[in-house]
């Protein structure tokens, strides 16, 4: 399948769950697709521009679960259909990850519960550690590894190695971010781009933090949203 038409697919899927946001379950909109990807980051990159191909898919922002979750918490705030509809209506593009065993999408889930903000935190370190590796010419060794492993609670999705070579073919973080539209998601400190926390670091839907996250989460992506209909 091409990224065109896992878009479409993608499209259409959210269309009808809309109409039948009602419903206790709704159909996942997302599907798989291939990608050549250039190898551009020294980690792996040792001698010149190395394509491979990928699996990728997009990923929701966050799942229904949670959106009933917080519609449960304050019903007079969040509606389903609204919440459904900036979080999944023309975000196909908006998160997209590599679809392999203990994938990001997969992981962000059981470490995270999805939380954005901790997610890319988590993925800046990890180019934090490969560019500092890479610059002291220890490109793809094994104390790199150790060091992701022992620093990124995502490092086993960061290990498979077609996962690895997606990651690389960006440049650094700052890249990663303007090819995949996270503006948004993150904080600009003057020509860098930073992951930070949005509220506490509790991953319990009915926490306090966890509900500060989840309305942080909303405001960015209405603002993402108002910006597109101008």
């Amino acid at each position: 399948m091409t990224i065109d038409d896992a878009r479409r697919k993608y499209d259409e899927t959210v269309r009808k769950n809309l109409k039948n946001i009602e419903a206790e379950k709704l159909k996942d909109p997302d599907c798989t697709f291939n990608e050549k990807v250039t190898l551009v980051h020294p980690f792996l990159n040792a001698g010149g521009a190395y394509k491979v191909e990928v699996s990728l898919a997009s990923d929701g922002i966050c799942g229904v679960k949670t959106i009933d979750k917080m519609v449960s918490l304050n019903p007079k705030k969040y509606k389903r259909k609204d919440l459904y509809q900036l979080i999944r209506h023309n975000r196909f593009d908006c998160l997209i990850w590599p679809t392999y065993a203990m994938s990001i999408n997969q992981m962000r889930y059981s470490v995270f519960r999805d939380r954005l903000d901790l997610t890319l935190m988590d993925i800046e370190h990890f180019y934090e550690i490969i560019d500092t590796e890479a610059n002291a010419g220890n490109a793809f060794s094994m104390s790199t590894f150790e060091r992701i492993e022992n620093e990124c609670r995502l490092s086993r999705a960061y290990f498979n190695i077609y996962t690895l070579a997606w990651l690389c073919s960006f440049k650094n973080f700052n890249d990663f971010v303007e090819k995949r539209n996270l503006q948004k998601f993150v904080e600009r400190k003057g020509k860098n781009y930073h992951a930070s926390l949005w509220a506490g670091e509790s991953i319990k839907l009915e926490s306090k933090e966890f509900v500060e996250y989840f309305e942080a989460l909303v405001k960015r992506l209405e603002k993402k949203s108002n910006k597109k209909s101008k």
